[in-house]
């Protein structure tokens, strides 16, 4: 099973980032939540499908933010278990 692991900072810049849609619209924030959790979900899923950034183990996935067709860049770190 592979795990995906945010460093305290993207978890920061990601509630960051959804606090913004919120003060816009509360129906944009869930949905660029969904679309970052979606998008974890497939890394965890297929770590090996995703672009090596990073020693070997920090992988690039891009999604569809909320609204505007907007693509948002998640970088995360995957390990087996």
């Amino acid at each position: 099973m592979t795990v995906v692991q945010f460093t305290r900072t993207a978890l920061n810049e990601l509630q960051g980032a959804a606090e913004w849609y919120e003060q816009r619209n509360r129906a944009l924030s869930e949905r660029f939540l969904a679309a970052a959790t979606e998008t974890a979900d497939r890394v965890a899923a297929n770590p090996l499908a995703h672009q090596i950034v990073l020693d070997g183990q920090v992988r690039r996935a891009h999604f569809r933010a909320a609204g505007r067709g907007r693509s948002t860049t998640l970088f995360s770190r995957t390990s087996r278990l």
